[in-house]
C-alpha cells in the first residue's frame, strides 16, 4: 500500500510502548480500504485501524476503531 503524507511513517504507524496486544493484527483488503483487525478476549475481530482513499469511510460507524468487524 502506498501512503502519501507529510507525516513520517513512525508517526502514522505508531504503536504504544508497553501495551501488550491481545493478539496479532490481521489486515483485510476491501477495495481501496485496508482494515487492521485484532481478536478480542471473546474471539471477535475488532477494527484496530483503517486506511482508505475514500473520505466517507472515516465517517462510517461500521469502520470505526473498536467496532466488531462484519464483512462489507
Amino acid at each position: 500500500m502506498v501512503l502519501h503524507s507529510v507525516m513520517p511513517p513512525e508517526v502514522i504507524w505508531w504503536e504504544p510502548e508497553g501495551a501488550a496486544p491481545a493478539g496479532p493484527l490481521e489486515v483485510v483488503a476491501v477495495g481501496s480500504r485496508r482494515i487492521w483487525l485484532r481478536r478480542d478476549a471473546d474471539g471477535r475481530r475488532r477494527i484496530e485501524r483503517l486506511a482508505s482513499t475514500e473520505p466517507t469511510d472515516y465517517l462510517d460507524p461500521r469502520l470505526q476503531p473498536g467496532a466488531i468487524w462484519r464483512e462489507l
